[in-house]
């Protein structure tokens, strides 16, 4: 019985998106609330009250590496920092490009 319990829970608190662009500690925190409370519920009805202890303990965990995972995703604040990314990566391409010619020009 415990088997399909971690089962269920695992199922039910495993991340729906895998966006890895805005990981954030508050979507971590969003996902251990979420499963524990999720765990407990679902433990509860499956296998009485050990079961929602077992089932928050479980859910939580599994939250928590699904929010860590999700986080705040957010499609602008994904494409903000890829373009950062980017700009810097330029940037400093840029600037090498410019070290190497005034090595060589002087």
């Amino acid at each position: 019985m415990k088997i399909k319990t971690l089962l269920l829970l695992a199922m039910l608190s495993s991340p729906s998106f895998a966006y890895y662009c805005d990981q954030t500690s508050d979507g971590a925190i969003d996902g251990a609330v979420d499963g524990a409370i999720t765990g407990a519920v679902v433990g509860g009805i499956v296998d009485g009250s050990s079961g929602a202890a077992a089932g928050a303990a479980i859910g939580g965990g599994a939250g928590a590496v699904g929010g860590a995972i999700d986080g705040a995703y957010d499609e602008e604040t994904c494409e903000v920092a890829t373009d950062i990314v980017e700009e810097e990566v330029i940037e400093d391409d840029i600037i090498e490009e410019e070290i190497i010619e005034d090595e060589y020009y002087d």
